[in-house]
């Protein structure tokens, strides 16, 4: 990226459930700036030339460290 360029941001939120109404949140980090402590579900942003699919498995990973299918 080029400082002071314009550009789309684009991510990608998944939702982990077990099929009875039950889903997996995360609870962010006290430490971090942008709203500490709130849960949420996953996601995160698309990496340039990156599958919407390639994404959500990074992010999967990334937030759970848990491998996908």
């Amino acid at each position: 990226m080029i400082m002071g360029q314009d550009c789309i941001g684009v991510c990608v939120i998944f939702l982990c459930h077990d099929g009875k109404g039950n889903f997996l949140m995360a609870r962010r980090s006290a430490n971090v700036r942008d709203e500490p402590n709130v849960w949420d579900f996953g996601g995160g942003g698309i990496e340039f030339n990156e599958t919407i699919e390639d994404a959500l498995r990074r992010e999967i990973k990334e937030e759970y460290n848990r491998p996908t299918a």
